[in-house]
């Protein structure tokens, strides 16, 4: 099971980077005025989801950690994680997308120092107790929908990659 656990998790990393990649590529080509394009996420615009995914990688590397060491409750409140996101809004445009690729790094970085040992260790996730693992599974999802946000609130055709959708399948239908 740790291996085929280990090798789920490193095809997961190797997603991560290629959807982060085209996220920081669309968002680095920006022109000011479309940062403040709406999104399908209301009231955010472009920069405010742009900040959102570049905070959400700042909060699962604190709880993967967390997890690590055996922290089992939330570290940081809702309230902190938003005033935090407002801050990363408030960046230029390159200083954000830049933000973004250093955060995510950290984040990918971390997660594949993991061992197929630590793997099923808990962390707390703000909705529940969640394996390490998941933590993967579950930014990758978060920035394959929100990459199609992106695109799409840009006006650019764009569809969740076939191979990162039957990825995620199993960990969209787990229930336990």
């Amino acid at each position: 099971m740790s291996q085929e656990l280990s090798a789920r998790h490193a095809e997961g990393l190797r997603h991560q980077d290629t959807v982060s990649a085209d996220i920081a590529s669309t968002a680095g080509a920006l022109s000011p005025e479309g940062w403040g394009t709406p999104t399908n996420c209301p009231p955010w615009d472009v920069k405010m989801l742009v900040a959102h995914m570049t905070r959400g990688a700042e909060s699962f590397v604190s709880i993967v950690n967390n997890g690590l060491q055996g922290i089992t409750e939330i570290t940081q409140s809702r309230e902190e994680r938003e005033r935090r996101q407002r801050e990363l809004a408030d960046l230029s445009g390159p200083e954000l997308v830049a933000t973004f690729q250093r955060n995510q790094g950290a984040y990918r970085d971390l997660l594949a120092g993991l061992s197929p040992s630590v793997l099923t260790k808990p962390g707390r996730h703000p909705w529940s107790m969640q394996p390490l693992w998941w933590f993967g599974d579950q930014r990758l999802a978060e920035l394959a929908l929100h990459d199609w946000d992106l695109h799409f609130s840009l006006g650019q055709e764009q569809e969740i990659d076939a191979m990162v959708a039957q990825y995620l399948l199993p960990t969209i239908i787990r229930s336990e």
